[in-house]
């Protein structure tokens, strides 16, 4: 059988969490089926990022997947024709949109209704867009992967989604090449204590709350850092003039987008993470955290008490008093932080890709 997987969308290192899943999905498919061929359909940008084998054949599109509005119509006009072309007989499309018409069965993932649950990280047009092409997607598809359950929920409620049609299938923990040495942090000047978290600077990510209790921390602590990792986004003129406003500059890093092996060390070496997010469909760096036994608090919100169980410390993301509470009761309690780091450690096995 040939299985196409639809990356169209895919801009290395600009995506965030979709990327973490498609990567990890693709390459164990290829790993595990030697009984069907792939297709892996990729713009500009991605096609150099995948590695073609004896199962597995790159289909470079001409589009730039930077071009969003070109990238679409290519999808929903031109793209039928490679699937034909290619004799597909499954296309996949790990990016939330799918063709709307195919001759071959339709599979899609959509992670979330973020555009739904927090319009102000849109334009209007892209609002529009996500909207429209979402909602055929789920309609028009044979089958729709959500990675929670809470999503599923969600589709069922918002898009009116057929129950039939949904299958929850958890992601698999993230992998990571060898950390570095400890010494490796000190080109951004990180202390040897330090909060980490990982996150895009969208409204819904909540930085701001994760700010304000940093701040709050008081004397007894500025021996620590905050970092934080991740692209940007439309908060990041708040998050920045809140620094400033604060005197921050020197103890909060933002380092931005970072190489794997830079991530990796920065989470090897923190004493804690926190993952404040007013909104997931499911939260690649609370596992990503687990994975290197790191003590977690994250935000009760939407489906992030299905990810960490029991794992995880859970805050009211809006509660930034609650948030300063925990993260000064678990800098204090050593134990507290082995336990939650030995939990952590086991609730990463329960997902596997």
């Amino acid at each position: 059988m040939n299985i196409g997987i639809n990356v169209l969308f895919l801009i290395p290192n600009k995506v965030g969490g979709t990327e973490t899943y498609s990567r990890g999905l693709i390459n164990k498919l290829i790993e595990e089926d030697k009984n069907n061929r792939y297709f892996i359909f990729c713009n500009k940008e991605a096609s150099s990022s995948f590695i073609e084998t004896i199962n597995c054949k790159i289909v470079k599109a001409p589009i730039s997947g930077k071009n969003k509005l070109r990238r679409l119509v290519f999808e929903q006009v031109i793209f039928p024709f490679y699937l034909l072309f290619y004799n597909i007989d499954i296309i996949h499309s790990l990016g939330y949109i799918s063709p709307l018409i195919s001759h071959c069965k339709r599979l899609v993932t959509i992670y979330d209704l973020n555009w739904y649950y927090h319009p102000e990280d849109f334009t209007f047009l892209e609002l529009i867009a996500w909207k429209v092409l979402v909602t055929l997607s789920a309609k028009s598809c044979n089958k729709i992967i959500v990675s929670s359950n809470s999503s599923a929920k969600s589709l069922i409620s918002i898009l009116k989604t057929e129950p039939y049609k949904l299958e929850v299938v958890y992601p698999g923990s993230p992998k990571f090449t060898n950390p570095a040495k400890k010494n490796y942090l000190r080109k951004w000047k990180i202390k040897d204590k330090y909060i980490f978290t990982v996150s895009a600077a969208y409204p819904h990510k909540n930085l701001i709350t994760l700010l304000k209790s940093f701040s709050l921390l008081g004397p007894t602590y500025s021996n620590y850092n905050l970092v934080i990792v991740g692209l940007g986004g439309r908060a990041s003129g708040e998050i920045l003039q809140f620094i400033k406003n604060n005197h921050l500059s020197r103890v909060v890093k933002i380092l931005g987008w970072v190489s794997e092996k830079e991530l990796s060390t920065l989470y090897k070496f923190c004493t804690l993470f926190v993952f404040p997010s007013l909104y997931e469909g499911f939260g690649f760096p609370v596992l990503e955290a687990f994975s290197f036994s790191k003590p977690v608090i994250s935000s009760n919100a939407f489906s992030l008490p299905e990810v960490t169980g029991k794992a995880a410390i859970l805050i009211d993301p809006n509660n930034a008093n609650e948030l300063l509470i925990e993260i000064r009761n678990l800098i204090e309690n050593k134990s507290k932080r082995d336990y939650l780091s030995n939990l952590g450690a086991k609730r990463v096995t329960d997902f596997s890709w």
